[in-house]
């Protein structure tokens, strides 16, 4: 489902497709594994026709309380 936004107060906001000025948001796709990676917004850039939002995989490090607390 396409995703439209505008931003404010240098941040995105996702609003209604019918919202003044609102624009598309494109994502950037990654493939990751979840059990020790995570994406994370790099940066947001405005253009005169949609709102790119670009990310990228990082690691993560996960102790183990922080499992434990997952699981519950």
């Amino acid at each position: 489902m396409q995703k439209y936004g505008i931003i404010e107060n240098e941040k995105l906001k996702i609003v209604n497709k019918n919202h003044k000025n609102a624009k598309p948001v494109e994502y950037t796709n990654h493939e990751f594994d979840q059990t020790h990676q995570g994406v994370f917004t790099t940066n947001i850039i405005e253009n005169e026709n949609e709102i790119i939002v670009k990310s990228e995989v990082r690691e993560i490090e996960i102790t183990e309380d922080e499992n434990m607390d997952m699981m519950i």
